[in-house]
């Protein structure tokens, strides 16, 4: 597969449901993404302005492309209720080929 087409996974977390629902519809829609998955009622620990925080967030995993990355990193930055969202881009090294195929085709191409 060429690199722009390289499968990857972007994950977030999100404060709430609505908001986290949203963006993953309006993903969907401008085929930034093939499929979006949300888990709920996660625990995050984290240390924010010096104190330990302790949330329950909701995660999101989105299946897209290389190609596609900034403009998703882009639109969860501008939509997302956070001043500083967790985005991290990670690589797909391996999968089912025809899912791999189904979501490479299922976003915006070129």
């Amino acid at each position: 597969m060429e690199d722009a087409a390289e499968p990857i996974l972007i994950y977030s977390t999100f404060s709430d449901l609505a908001n986290a629902e949203t963006v993953a519809e309006r993903l969907i829609a401008e085929r930034l993404g093939a499929c979006v998955n949300l888990i709920e009622n996660v625990k995050s620990f984290f240390e924010w302005e010096g104190k330990l925080q302790k949330e329950h967030e909701i995660v999101m995993l989105i299946k897209t492309v290389r190609r596609l990355e900034a403009d998703v990193m882009d639109f969860i930055t501008r939509h997302h209720s956070y001043n500083e969202p967790a985005i991290l881009v990670l690589p797909i090294t391996g999968g089912a080929d025809g899912y791999l195929e189904w979501a490479v085709g299922q976003v915006k191409q070129g």
